[in-house]
Formats: C-alpha cells, structure tokens, sequence
C-alpha cells in the first residue's frame, strides 16, 4: 500500500505561522490529498482538511490532551480545561455538565442580554466607535450577568480587555503576544479563583442555580470536587468564547457592508438570517485549525496513521471542501436554506455530535447571539462604516480587520 504523500516542506511550522489559514488547503491541494505527511515542530504530524479528513480527525482513537502546544493551550483553556485538556470518561463526565448549563432557554436569554447590553450603552459612545470594542462589553456584561459573576460598571471594559487577550493572543507569533495572553490567563484566574472559593464558603451573593455556583459544584468523572483552578478555567470556557463573539458580530457587519442586498431581508426574515449567519461562520476566519494526537488504530482510507503523531486539521478548509459546498469560495446564504450543514460539512466550532466530541457545548448560544446581532444592524439601528476598505486579516488569528472595523453615526431606527 503506497505512503501518503508527504507535504513538500521539510518542516511546515513557519509556513502554518505565516499562513494560518491557508496553508494546510493550499499544500492538500498541491498535492492532491486531504491528508498529508509532515513535521511540525520537528515531530511527525499529518495536515487535514475537507468532511472526509474531518471525520477521522472526530473518530475513534483521536485524543485532545497535549495536542495543542503548551502556550496557546495554557492561555486558551488553562489548566486542564474541558474543551482540550480531556479525554474519555473525564471528558464525556465534564461535557455533560457543560452541556447543561447551555440548555433551555439559554441561548435566548444571553442574545437578550446582549442586545440590551448594546442598547443601554449606545447612548453613551463616541461619534464613531470600534465594533469589536462595545460588541466585546457588551457581551461581558451579558455573560457575567448570565453566570452571576459579579462585574460592577467601571471594570466591564477592562475585564472584556482581559477575556479577548486569551483568543487575540492564544496563537501570537511575537513574544509580546504570548504574554500578553499569558498575562490575562493569570489575571482571569486571579478573578474567578477566589469567587469559586467563596461560593463553597458560602461567602458570596451568588444564586445557587447561576452557572457560577454549578460550576463551584462541578466534579471529575470519580466523583471528586474539582480543585479550584480547574473549575474557575471551566467557567472561563464559558465567559471567554461568549466574549469571542464580538469577532462573529464583525464579520457579520463586514458581509453586510459587502453584500447590502441583502440587508433588507436579513433585517425581516429570521429564516433567512439564520442562513445568512451560517454563510458568515463558514466563509469568515476565527481559529484556522484544530489539534488532536492520534492514537491507536486510525487510519485514512486503509493506510495507517502513525500514533503519537500530531494531526492539524484545518477549519477554513474544511468549510470550503468543494465536495460538499457548490462554488465554495462565493458568499451564498441560499444554500443553508435546506438545513443546517452536517456535522463534518461545517466547523466553525468544532464537528461531530455536542455530547460526544469536543465540539463547542456553546455553538447554539453563538449562534442565536449572532442572529440578534444580525438583526440589531438592520433592523433597529441605522450608521455608516467609518472604514469601507477594511478587510479580514488572513496572517493573524482571529481575522479581525487590522485598524478595526468601525462604525459612524449610530443612531435608532
């Protein structure tokens, strides 16, 4: 049985830092394969990309701890999070809870809180303002209200500083950057620690069905109370990608400067909106790629992966495989009008089944906040972009436009 194909650079670490997005579908495509050969930071590894690969790469035999580099991984999700830093029964245990908490009527409540964050403060803000800016504390003061953590008036911008560090700075390619993530990791725990030791104490005013009081609760899968910096970067992992958001509301502001078209029927039908936020999400850039190590027993189409390996399986591929997406690079919301994509077609946030991969509990709850976010742009207040030529970065993670992506005149429609 003939090898995969081995990608043509010696060591493909500096490449995938100078083309995070498209380097892994650029090098498959030259290849001709979704699976490649490589090395990445000295070490054999496999590069990734369309729904075939994304299958694997959310099958059996795949694992999540230590797949992400130590920086990043610490700075993202801290000491052994959920998202990344489980496996098996721990991870199955843990999601179950997470899973809870986003259940009901939670995605609703936090897009309410979210648009009534935007409209309490719009009174307030300068001529012209920086989207990602009052869309981030906005979104800090829906999410803290929502996990009932205390956040008085005069620190919500600091601390929406302090939870976009961890994702602005998770993939940083300067040392600055990496401590400033670093930095707001610490500091972020320095914050929810002391609250999650309260909460046992029965020291803090802190309802006991909040998110933060359940989270003060949460357990291994053995039974054993979480010790308290594992429980606080569990909580994060609700707090910060509901802060990550902001990203989300920019490029959805960013579609509807290009395509104004369509703003009238985004602003009136919700089926469309829906679709139009799901075009946004596969389309846009947020993280580029995924992590995992392979285990025993995986394989691509018959021929063995090599356990131990890393395997990087790329998000902004994927959602362009021409196998499953007609015309892939054009900006079509029609074609989610059907239904919602497969679970390997689109991942954004992650593929597979909520309860049993390590797909994003929260991805409903983004994308109910991205549909009010839609709607509160055309249908319930009027402005000019301030910055017409702005475009996505492609070079630096999570793709905001550089100089930001801002807005003139906002006033109520």
């Amino acid at each position: 049985m003939r090898e995969l194909p081995h990608d043509s650079w010696l060591d493909a670490t500096l490449p995938l830092l100078h083309e995070p997005y498209t380097c892994i579908p650029r090098h498959c495509a030259e290849a001709g394969a979704s699976v490649l050969r490589a090395r990445l930071l000295g070490r054999p590894a496999y590069l990734m990309t369309g729904r075939e690969a994304a299958g694997v790469f959310y099958g059996p035999g795949m694992h999540r701890e230590g797949a992400v580099p130590r920086i990043p991984a610490s700075t993202l999700f801290g000491p052994r999070g959920v998202i990344q830093g489980t496996d098996g029964a721990e991870h199955a245990h843990r999601k179950r809870r997470a899973m809870e908490l986003v259940q009901g009527g939670t995605a609703d409540d936090l897009a309410l809180r979210f648009i009534d964050a935007l409209e309490a403060a719009r009174p307030g803000w300068p001529g012209e303002v920086d989207l990602f800016e009052i869309a981030r504390d906005a979104l800090t003061r829906a999410v803290c209200g929502w996990a009932g953590v205390p956040l008085d008036e005069g620190e919500v911008s600091a601390r929406g500083r302090m939870l976009s560090a961890m994702f602005l700075e998770a993939g940083a390619k300067t040392p600055a950057g990496r401590l400033r993530g670093a930095r707001a990791r610490r500091a972020a725990q320095r914050w929810l620690e002391p609250l999650i030791r309260d909460i046992r104490a029965g020291a803090a005013p802190v309802p006991p069905e909040a998110p933060a009081a359940r989270a003060a609760r949460w357990t291994h899968a053995d039974g054993r109370l979480l010790d308290v910096p594992v429980a606080a970067a569990d909580l994060m992992s609700f707090l910060r990608p509901t802060v990550a958001n902001a990203v989300w509301v920019v490029h959805i502001a960013h579609a509807l400067h290009a395509h104004p078209a369509m703003a009238p029927r985004v602003a009136e039908d919700a089926a469309y909106r829906h679709a139009f936020v799901l075009e946004v999400r596969r389309l846009y850039p947020f993280f580029p790629v995924l992590a995992a190590i392979v285990g025993d027993g995986v394989a691509w189409r018959g021929r063995p992966l090599k356990p131990g390996a890393r395997a990087v399986l790329s998000i902004w591929g994927t959602n362009r495989d021409d196998a499953v997406w007609e015309a892939p690079e054009f900006f079509r919301p029609s074609r989610h009008q059907e239904g919602d994509p497969g679970p390997f077609d689109m991942i954004a946030q992650g593929g597979g089944g909520f309860h049993e991969t390590h797909r994003c509990a929260g991805e409903w709850v983004t994308m109910r906040q991205c549909e009010a976010a839609a709607e509160w742009l055309t249908a319930r207040i009027g402005y000019t972009v301030a910055t017409p030529e702005a475009e996505p970065d492609l070079r630096h993670p999570p793709g905001l436009p550089r100089g930001g992506f801002r807005l003139r005149g906002l006033h109520a429609v």
